[in-house]
């Protein structure tokens, strides 16, 4: 007995690589996106009662030449800023800061986010399972 095979199933197979594509690239957006909801906003009150009061788990520092450098875990000791920059210990004089920033959540970036995520999301996953499918 012979078997016929129809060219239905290179269809239904190549849909289904299409799906699996547009599924990855749904997961990819929502990961990027994910990060996209965060800012540095400049803190306004002095380092020492900053890192005292609200405990960071890092800052970004700028110094007087204009460097910017993200400084992991931050304390205060004595005069200095000490905690971890670049995966190496950093102490950097509190007199040399010229404007020291936290990474703070963005209500407004958020929301912007999560619109677009969700009407890409939709896009994707109607490309992908369309209403009418042989499959």
């Amino acid at each position: 007995m012979r078997v016929i095979r129809s060219k239905a199933g290179s269809v239904c197979a190549r849909r289904a690589a299409r799906r699996r594509r547009y599924l990855h690239i749904l997961v990819l957006v929502l990961a990027t996106h994910a990060t996209a909801c965060w800012e540095w906003r400049p803190a306004t009150v002095p380092p020492a009662h900053l890192l005292s009061r609200e405990a960071p788990g890092r800052i970004r520092v700028t110094v007087h030449e204009g460097t910017s450098v993200v400084v992991y875990d931050p304390t205060v000791s004595g005069d200095s800023i000490r905690g971890s920059a670049m995966g190496q210990p950093a102490t950097i004089a509190i007199t040399e800061v010229e404007r020291l920033e936290t990474r703070e959540l963005s209500a407004r970036k958020t929301i912007v986010v999560a619109v677009l995520t969700g009407i890409v999301g939709y896009a994707l996953v109607t490309a992908c399972f369309g209403l009418v499918s042989p499959c």
